[in-house]
Order: C-alpha cells, then sequence, then structure tokens
C-alpha cells in the first residue's frame, strides 16, 4: 500500500456541497435524516442523497428535496433517444435525441440557473457513447435518466446534528415542511404505514448459467479480447405496501449497510408509472467542485465484513483487478482533463464497512478549460468498475452474456448544482416499479469483475455475498422506528 497526500481530494466533497451548504439558512431544528425520512409527507415527492454514517472525508452532509419538474431521457421502441423537459403539466421535447446535450440544454436553462439537480443516470446511457449490440431484453419500463430540478432543499451536517435551507426554501420554509420538521423533533409516530412485504429473490438465470457466464468471460480472456468484465445477475421479487413502504425499506436498508453514498429518489417518470431507487452504494463515481477538480474512486474486490481484510488486502486477483480499472478510469479522465492533472494520488487500500470490506483507489483530474460536465459524463459513463477492460468489448461481452438491460442498476444516483456535480455507482441498489394498488417487483442486480485467475463458483459466491446487506434490511421484517 502506498499512500499519498490526500489534502485536495480529502476536501473536494465538503468544498463542493459545503458551497450550497453556505448559502442556506440555519434552521433551529435537529431532527436526525432517518426522522425525516419517516416524517415526509406521501403527497410531496421524497429525493434523498444521505450518508449512513460520518465520515469528515467522504461523508458528511445529506441532501432533502422534492420537485415535479425536470428533465427526463427515454429510449423508443427503435433504440432512438428521447430528451422531455416537464414544467408542471407542460411535457416539452428538445431539439436534440443525445442525453448529454439534453442534460446541458435543460440545465443551462436560465430558470433553472439556481436548482439543484437530483436524479439518476442508468448504465444504459453508455448506448449513446458506444454503438452496442441489442442482445439485452428491455423488461422494465425505467427511463434511461431523470433528472429533477429543485427549486428549495435541505442540507443536513451530521458533524454537528444542524438542517440548513437553501435555495428558495432558504427565504420561506413551506409550511408543509415545518410541519415535518416538528413532527421529527418531537419524535412522534409517524401516521404513515411503512411496512412492506417482499417475496423470496429469484435469479434471472440459475447458478449454473451464471457460472457458464463467467467461464465464457474467461474464454474472452484467454482469446485476448478482454483483460476483464463486470458479469452482473439480476435478482427479482414481488413487493407491496406502496411507495410510503419503500420509504421504509430503505431506512432498514441504510440501518443494515449505513453506506457513505446512499440515495432514495421516487422517480419523475414519463407514463405516470412508480418507480422508486433505493441505494446504499459505496462508490463514489465522479465528483466535481466548483474548480473544476474531478475525483473517482472505483473499488474493486470485496470480502464479507467477518473476514480478516488482510485477504483482501494480499489478493494478488483483486489488486490485478483494480489496477486495470484505475488505468482504465485515467484514460477516461485524460480525455477532458487538463494534461498531466490526472494522477492516483491513493494506490489501493482496504476500506472496511458494517456488512462488507473493498479495496477503493483514488483518481483525480481537472477538466479542460473547454471541458464540462456533460463532456466528463459523456466520457466516463458507464464506470470503469463495472464494465471492464478495454471498456468496449467489455460492454459488448456484457450485452451478450447478461439477459436484461441494467437499467439503473451501475449508472449513477446523484446531484449537479451549475459546475458541480456528485455521483455515486449505482450498486447495492433496488429498483421499484409499482402499480397504483402499491403492488410490484423489486429488483436487485449484483455483478463482479471477472479476470484471467477467476473461479466461476467463486465468482457466483460473491454475487450472494453482495445480496447479503439487502436480505438483511428484509428479514427484519418491518421498518424500525427511529
Amino acid at each position: 500500500m502506498i499512500q499519498m497526500n490526500l489534502t485536495h481530494a480529502q476536501k473536494a466533497k465538503t468544498v463542493m456541497i459545503g458551497a450550497m451548504y453556505r448559502q442556506g439558512r440555519k434552521l433551529d431544528f435537529s431532527p436526525n435524516i432517518q426522522s425525516m425520512i419517516q416524517h415526509w409527507p406521501a403527497n410531496h415527492r421524497l429525493l434523498s442523497l444521505c450518508s449512513g454514517r460520518y465520515n469528515q472525508q467522504w461523508a458528511r452532509y445529506c441532501i432533502l428535496s422534492s420537485s415535479n419538474d425536470g428533465w427526463i431521457f427515454l429510449e423508443d421502441d427503435q433504440g432512438q433517444g428521447r430528451n422531455i423537459h416537464i414544467r408542471g403539466n407542460s411535457v416539452i421535447d428538445l431539439p436534440t435525441s443525445d442525453p448529454f446535450d439534453g442534460l446541458r440544454f435543460v440545465q443551462n436553462d436560465p430558470e433553472h440557473e439556481q436548482h439543484l439537480w437530483l436524479g439518476y443516470l442508468s448504465y444504459d446511457m453508455g448506448r449513446w457513447v458506444e454503438v452496442l449490440p441489442q442482445n439485452t431484453k428491455r423488461d422494465r419500463g425505467w427511463e434511461v435518466g431523470v433528472m429533477h430540478a429543485c427549486e428549495g432543499w435541505l442540507v443536513y451536517d451530521m458533524a454537528d446534528q444542524s438542517w440548513q435551507a437553501c435555495g428558495a426554501w432558504a427565504n420561506t420554509l413551506p409550511d408543509w415542511l415545518t410541519q415535518v420538521f416538528d413532527s421529527a423533533s418531537n419524535q412522534s409516530t409517524s401516521s404513515y404505514d411503512l411496512h412492506y412485504t417482499i417475496s423470496d429473490f429469484v435469479g434471472e438465470v440459475d447458478s449454473q448459467t451464471h457460472e457458464q457466464n463467467v467461464q465464457k468471460t474467461l474464454d474472452y480472456i484467454s482469446a485476448g479480447d478482454i483483460f476483464e468484465a463486470n458479469i452482473a445477475q439480476r435478482f427479482s421479487a414481488s413487493f407491496s405496501g406502496g411507495h410510503m413502504a419503500t420509504r421504509g425499506l430503505f431506512l432498514d436498508m441504510l440501518n443494515v449497510s449505513p453506506s457513505w453514498y446512499a440515495g432514495y429518489m421516487e422517480c419523475l417518470t414519463y407514463d405516470g408509472a412508480e418507480r422508486i431507487l433505493a441505494s446504499i452504494s459505496p462508490e463514489l463515481f465522479l465528483e466535481v467542485d466548483q474548480h473544476n477538480h474531478v475525483v473517482t474512486r472505483p473499488i474493486k474486490g470485496t470480502r464479507p465484513a467477518h473476514v480478516d481484510p488482510q485477504e483482501l488486502l494480499d489478493s494478488v486477483k483483486d489488486w490485478a483487478e483494480l489496477n486495470m480499472v484505475v488505468d482504465m478510469m485515467r484514460n477516461d479522465l485524460g480525455r477532458v482533463c487538463a494534461y498531466r492533472t490526472v494522477r492516483v494520488i491513493q494506490e489501493r487500500i482496504i476500506e472496511s464497512h458494517p456488512t462488507i470490506h473493498h479495496g477503493v483507489a483514488t483518481i483525480e483530474g481537472t477538466l479542460k478549460k473547454d471541458k464540462d460536465l456533460y463532456d466528463l459524463l459523456r466520457s466516463a459513463m458507464p464506470g470503469g468498475s463495472i464494465t471492464g477492460a478495454p471498456k468496449v468489448r467489455a460492454m459488448e461481452i456484457i450485452e451478450e452474456l447478461e439477459s436484461v438491460r441494467r437499467g439503473p442498476y451501475t449508472g449513477g444516483i446523484g446531484l449537479i448544482y451549475q459546475n458541480q456535480m456528485l455521483m455515486n455507482i449505482a450498486i447495492r441498489t433496488a429498483a421499484i416499479e409499482m402499480d397504483a394498488n402499491g403492488s410490484g417487483v423489486l429488483d436487485y442486480s449484483v455483478g463482479g469483475g471477472i479476470v484471467a485467475d477467476s473461479v466461476p463458483r467463486e465468482e457466483f459466491d460473491e454475487t450472494l455475498d453482495k445480496m447479503a446487506a439487502m436480505k438483511r434490511a428484509i428479514k427484519q421484517g418491518h421498518y424500525r422506528q427511529y
């Protein structure tokens, strides 16, 4: 392990969200983030980015907001893109079929100059970066990308348990939000039913098929096609309880695995359906501060928390896996960052979380003067840690071997504010689609990086390790009051 000076990277997240934080008005309330989510009213869409536990370096601030306006990117039946701007009851088609140009267009609109954007960009944004085969089934209704335009938002500082109202809410806090603070501060029992019922998970493929897919990947590696590919599988279960219950599920997930880059989104949809993301991701995809400083922290290598982390540290396979991803991310950043600014500022370390150990590295760069966030997204999506190397060939193999579209899984969930951005890699993420009766399907996908010395059975077992936090959350059987 090599330790390097992390001064700039350590400050990046604090500086970025801190800039929004200082623009707000401090509030005389001090409930925790869980209690606020518990009392958030049913008739206001809940959008949240929150860290499950405090870390001064990477996880200090949480955000809550609500909005019914924003940007949606769709894929039609012919695989063509459609950018839509939602403004109240208006649905406006934008004059471009490219998602990155569409996102830039709406966020540069003077009307949205002071807005915070919260939402997700799916793995399938990559289909507008590279030409890929169309082998996987598109059997869910997820939009390719959704970002909500938030006029006001709340920032919770876990360092001192204080709240700031920002944006339009800094001037006037809505009455309904004051009531939320009152209820959450008094620790009253929520009037909403946050209980849920989830059936047993069923894999889209069985263990034998997944192991065969790993072996096919190994054959591609032996043939010299690739060095590595991330192969995933989707597990699905029926879900009932309504979107209030999905908040209960998210809080249970966060309680079991208090990750640094968690997020919960009751997503704006084009067809009016209910689609909810509940993510407990430990991985930072992209972070850009107001000085155009970029940080990415790819993760490769996983062990359950009960295993000695030294086992992961000593693993040559996992070390090689992360090194390949680091080289790929350096290349992705290098296309849009200034010459000689891209560097690895922390080589592989082992980070231990409540349920899991991960190998992680930290890379930084500075955007060129003629490049912006949307150029960075186009260059980096999908993330190197969840595709493979070389990236394009790995994505083609993923399309061949995986049976269904990934959708939001392994895309990014996060925020954009003016020229600043924070996105996770949407792993450990439940994607829930529900009908008007509050019943639907919950998808939870898991995968792993395959390299030359991977063992198919061990790779399948690793996917089960990554399911552990979700299964423990569900095993609780009900939402616990906070």
